[in-house]
């Protein structure tokens, strides 16, 4: 994970996730126009995602999930964490060709 040099990873805004939750009820974001209340676990999902089980294992523990076309990563679970769901072998292939 690769981290800013002027950002310690600790002072991220605290309203940073209330802003986030409320742009999801925006219309012109994520395709949106959910407007989301009382939901503490809310996940963000790349639709390409849905041929693997996680994101329906995630939904059955009550988690929140939206599907979006994501350019970047797999899952969103905050607004500054961000996961790229990768095996091994594509791993292995992203560190040879320098993707990663």
């Amino acid at each position: 994970m690769v981290i800013p040099e002027h950002q310690d990873g600790i002072n991220v805004p605290q309203d940073t996730e209330e802003n986030f939750l409320r742009a999801l009820s925006n219309p012109r974001v994520l395709g949106g126009g959910r407007l989301l209340k009382e939901v503490h676990s809310v996940v963000i999902v790349d639709v390409r995602e849905f041929r693997s089980s996680l994101p329906s294992i995630c939904h059955s523990k009550n988690m929140k999930i939206i599907p979006v076309t994501l350019e970047v990563g797999d899952y969103v679970i905050t607004p500054t964490i961000c996961i790229e769901r990768k095996s091994v072998s594509d791993l292995i292939q992203s560190l040879n060709t320098g993707r990663l």
